[in-house]
């Protein structure tokens, strides 16, 4: 649904750099090596699975400003800090929700 291509687009535009070549054209095509690297596959598969499931939508929203900003410290700490609440940091999930400024501010620090 639309919705759920607008949650996607902030974390995407925050990965793209790490997928693009070093002399990018605005085509790409489908044979473009890095979109086979495992590591790549990896990352897609969970940004599919992290908005597939409606628990990360506040997290997403949340994040959105950072991921979306022109500054790269703060899309690196959103995407680490989607990373953790994804794991290690899931238990406490909607607390980070509820204090996602502070988390990230406590996190950019730490990065």
């Amino acid at each position: 649904s639309a919705g759920d291509f607008w949650l996607a687009l902030p974390l995407i535009q925050a990965l793209l750099p790490a997928l693009r070549p070093p002399s990018c054209s605005l085509s790409v095509d489908d044979t473009f090596s890095q979109w086979v690297q495992p590591f790549v596959r990896q990352a897609l598969s969970k940004v599919v699975s992290t908005l597939s499931s409606t628990v990360y939508h506040p997290l997403l929203r949340g994040c959105a400003g950072y991921l979306s900003s022109f500054s790269p410290s703060h899309a690196k700490t959103a995407c680490v800090l989607i990373d953790l609440c994804s794991n290690a940091l899931a238990p406490w999930i909607s607390l980070v929700i509820a204090k996602i400024d502070l988390a990230m501010e406590l996190l950019e620090d730490l990065l």
